[in-house]
């Protein structure tokens, strides 16, 4: 007879051991999304604060350009 795989939930040991391995496997996939989201938000928020400090000092330069 062949071996399935679902037949070993018939031992509550093995059922409990399926469901720890698949929470932390849910777990790892979620703290990778996570990671990756804040990965993309921090980039995103760093060159955004580039160009608000280039904008600044091109006003500056400006300003005092204007001013001679």
């Amino acid at each position: 007879m062949p071996h399935i795989f679902f037949q070993d939930f018939l031992h509550t040991a093995y059922y409990i051991l399926y469901l720890i391995v698949l929470a932390i496997l849910i777990f790892l996939i979620l703290t990778i999304l996570i990671l990756i989201n804040n990965i993309h938000y921090y980039r995103r928020k760093n060159q955004l604060l580039k160009r608000r400090i280039i904008l600044f000092f091109l006003n500056i330069y400006a300003i005092k350009e204007y001013n001679k």
